[in-house]
């Protein structure tokens, strides 16, 4: 798995699904329930989830959220 997709996994106080690239089998969308949430970091991968998770959400009238978020990084003002 990628950066994104492990801290997700990690850190998420909420059900996490995850589908591997290589894993042709789709999930029940009868299965997804809920809201459908997508981290991304806009590489080519997140691109490329983003895509299935809009079929994703569509298939089961779930909505979507596309997420990126960005670390604050202090600095110093002289």
């Amino acid at each position: 798995l990628g950066s994104v997709a492990e801290k997700v996994l990690r850190l998420a106080p909420c059900p996490v699904l995850t589908v591997p690239p290589a894993d042709r089998a789709r999930p029940s969308v009868d299965a997804l329930g809920g809201t459908i949430l997508c981290p991304v970091d806009f590489s080519e991968c997140s691109s490329a989830a983003v895509d299935v998770a809009a079929r994703l959400a569509e298939g089961a009238g779930a909505p979507l959220i596309v997420l990126h978020a960005l670390q604050a990084v202090a600095s110093e003002v002289s």
